[in-house]
Order: C-alpha cells, then sequence, then structure tokens
C-alpha cells in the first residue's frame, strides 16, 4: 500500500521509499557529500526530505510497535490456552 508517498508493507511492518524516489533522495546526498557543499535551496530541500523521513519513521514505529505488542499478546494467550488444554 503507498501512503505519502510511502510503500508500507503491513505484513511485514516495512516502511520504504519507491525506488524513483530512493534513487533521487540518494543522488542529492551524495552530490551535495562529494562536492562538500550546497546552495540553500538543496539544502532546505534535503532537511525537508530528511524531516519528512524522520516523522514517517517514528510514526511507523509506534504503529509497528502496537503491532507487535499485539502479536506478543496473541501468542501469550495461546500458550496459556495450550497449558489448559
Amino acid at each position: 500500500m503507498k501512503v505519502l508517498g510511502w510503500i508500507i508493507n503491513t505484513r511485514s511492518l516495512t516502511t520504504s521509499l519507491p525506488h524513483d524516489k530512493h534513487s533521487k533522495w540518494s543522488s542529492s546526498i551524495d552530490t551535495i557529500i562529494s562536492e562538500g557543499k550546497c546552495n540553500i535551496k538543496n539544502l532546505e530541500i534535503l532537511l525537508g526530505r530528511l524531516n519528512h523521513a524522520a516523522n514517517i519513521l517514528l510514526s511507523m514505529h509506534h504503529h509497528s510497535w502496537k503491532a507487535l505488542q499485539k502479536s506478543k499478546q496473541s501468542e501469550e494467550n495461546q500458550l496459556d490456552k495450550d497449558a489448559v488444554d
């Protein structure tokens, strides 16, 4: 599923950038690193991208943590049920 430009896999609890976006972002970062400098506009673009990534990752961390806790609770309940049987 694609949400806000990110690919979200709810089964594996992963979040990733589409290939084209990943290539563009990586190229931008590589250019800044190799040149050792950048203009203000490119710096603002990079900071905006990093801020966007940070917000998505924090949000996904929260949801994946909740899903993991639910999964563990479900496993514990199954173990308790098996112990009773």
